[in-house]
């Protein structure tokens, strides 16, 4: 496994440590997270690392990549960057919302993210782990 990729899985799985952390400590708030919204960003971050997979395996290939944030052919720095800032984000964007919004765009999200590993997937690109 390249150096990038442990970077972005291991982020990751912080991630997942921390959200696992956080489910008690959100039964205190005001609009804690239901079993669904713990479930759906764990599948938004299992598809990300996916995702952050299938781009890896793709930056040696001919074609440029897709996703203008990323760039033609990012770099692995360039790429770990993208990757952890997503799961980041969405995570910060998730814990502010109110909970029937909250699962409406984790819902959202996850199928996006679906789709973008499905396109990869039928591009050839491998998950590379």
């Amino acid at each position: 496994m390249n150096p990038g990729m442990r970077t972005i899985l291991s982020a990751l799985a912080l991630l997942a440590l921390l959200l696992a952390l956080a489910r008690p400590a959100a039964a205190w708030s005001p609009d804690p997270w239901t079993a669904e919204q713990v479930a759906l960003q764990g599948a938004f971050l299992g598809l990300l690392a996916i995702d952050a997979a299938q781009t890896m395996d793709f930056r040696g290939a001919r074609v440029g990549e897709l996703n203008p944030l990323l760039g033609s052919h990012p770099t692995d720095t360039g790429i770990a960057r993208y990757f952890i800032a997503t799961a980041l984000l969405h995570g910060a964007v998730s814990a502010v919302l109110p909970s029937s919004l909250r699962t409406r765009w984790q819902y959202v999200t996850a199928g996006v993210q679906a789709h973008s590993v499905w396109v990869n997937w039928q591009l050839g690109l491998t998950f590379g782990f």
